[in-house]
């Protein structure tokens, strides 16, 4: 895959330890897709659809340009969700998100907690703290409107109707679920 000017082709060094939320703010699939092929600039690892689907955009070993801190980028695995930060995301969605959520999270030995599964809001801006701080853990509101986090660009995503508690107890209980177990 060539991603020049969209991602580095980091192998097998990568240390993934955090999975970013995103919303590519378009209510639509083709629309979703079709920012994320063009725009030079950015690029993300997988995007859920509305109606449940999932797309692959890059191999995990990639860095995708996703959080608008690069050392982020270095360790994250990028999932945009088609919708955006002022309409709710579906149930069909949440459900894809937390199937694939929870496979990475047992892949890469992930904590599935709201330090290491963070929305593209809570990302350090590189330019306002140091590019390795921890991820805003205030409460929503405040790290939304706080100039120091949301990557460079102070994104706010996914927004004020993520239900995070729900989809961080779904992803918890998906893991315990599917976790290897030896034969006894």
């Amino acid at each position: 895959m060539d991603c020049r000017k969209k991602c580095d082709p980091e192998g097998a060094s990568r240390n993934i330890d955090t999975i970013v939320v995103h919303a590519t703010d378009y209510e639509d699939w083709d629309s979703s897709v079709a920012h994320l092929r063009d725009d030079l600039g950015k690029s993300v690892h997988y995007l859920v659809g509305r109606d449940g689907r999932i797309v692959q955009f890059m191999p995990e070993r990639y860095v995708a340009w996703h959080a608008g801190n690069y050392p982020v980028n270095l360790r994250s695995i990028g999932i945009e969700h088609v919708g955006s930060i002022a309409r709710p995301f579906t149930e069909i969605e949440y459900a894809a998100s937390v199937r694939l959520v929870a496979y990475l999270v047992n892949k890469y030995g992930i904590a599935p907690d709201r330090e290491h599964i963070i929305g593209h809001y809570q990302v350090p801006d590189p330019t306002a703290l140091d590019a390795n701080a921890p991820p805003c853990a205030e409460p929503t509101p405040s790290c939304e409107s706080d100039d120091r986090y949301g990557g460079i660009h102070h994104h706010r995503d996914p927004g004020p109707l993520w239900d995070w508690d729900g989809y961080l107890a779904r992803i918890a209980q998906r893991v315990r679920e599917t976790a290897f177990a030896p034969d006894r």
